[in-house]
C-alpha cells in the first residue's frame, strides 16, 4: 500500500484512502483508519460515496 502511494499513481483517488483506512481499522489502529476514511470522503465525487466511506469510519 505504501509503494503504491508512494508512487503516485492514482493521485486524487478516493480508493487508496478508503484501502489504506480499511486495512488500519483491522490492525486496530482506529485514529490513523478514522483519518483515512475522511479524507476518503473529502476526494468522493458523489454524497453516496462520501457517505459509505464515513459510515466505515471506527469509533
Amino acid at each position: 500500500m505504501d509503494e503504491l502511494i508512494a508512487s503516485d499513481r492514482l493521485p486524487g483517488s478516493r480508493l487508496v484512502p478508503t484501502v489504506r483506512g480499511e486495512l488500519l481499522a483491522r490492525l486496530g489502529r482506529r485514529p490513523e483508519a478514522r483519518a483515512e476514511l475522511e479524507l476518503a470522503a473529502r476526494l468522493c465525487a458523489t454524497n453516496a460515496n462520501a457517505q459509505c466511506c464515513c459510515a466505515k469510519r471506527p469509533r
